[in-house]
């Protein structure tokens, strides 16, 4: 699949996602795929996060979610209880798709200090995020791509 086509489909999946929470259904069933917490780094700044994989056996396509402006965790809570990238994680896993979403620097189990990165330091960990989700075996490295909102995006 094009990585074009790919991201397109994603941006569809992440608003059909939306619709289905607001409309008060879930999609937060966790059997038909694997959940590893993870670190990867940065230089010295080691990174927390979350990897889903499907649990079929196989390299398989793979995307790591970007947060947007301001301090997030790997869930991107920017709304209390609502769990965007969980939700996100959630469904293109068990749809065959491969996840990474991370806490930002000085988040969670992150490292750092988030009021003192700039936008080239977030651009560096997404580099190192993107760098070790390919590094998996379980990864496709031919079919890799990258989520996000607002200045993740």
């Amino acid at each position: 699949m094009p990585m074009q086509s790919l991201m397109i489909l994603l941006v569809g999946v992440a608003l059909l996602i939306t619709g289905a929470i607001v409309l008060g259904r879930t999609v937060l069933s966790k059997a038909d795929y694997i959940v590893e917490e993870v670190t990867f780094n940065n230089g010295e700044v080691t990174r927390a996060g979350t990897l889903t994989l499907p649990a079929v056996a196989g390299q398989h396509p793979a995307v790591v979610l970007m947060t947007g402006t301001g301090p997030q965790d790997r869930d991107n809570v920017v709304v209390p209880r609502f769990r965007l990238f969980q939700q996100i994680a959630d469904y293109l896993t068990q749809n065959g798709i491969a996840i990474l979403r991370y806490d930002d620097r000085g988040v969670g189990a992150s490292g750092g200090v988030f009021e003192e990165a700039s936008i080239y330091d977030f651009a560096s960990d997404a580099a190192a995020a993107i760098a070790y989700q390919a590094s998996r075996a379980a990864i496709n490295p031919n079919q890799t791509g990258v989520l996000g909102r607002s200045e993740g995006g």
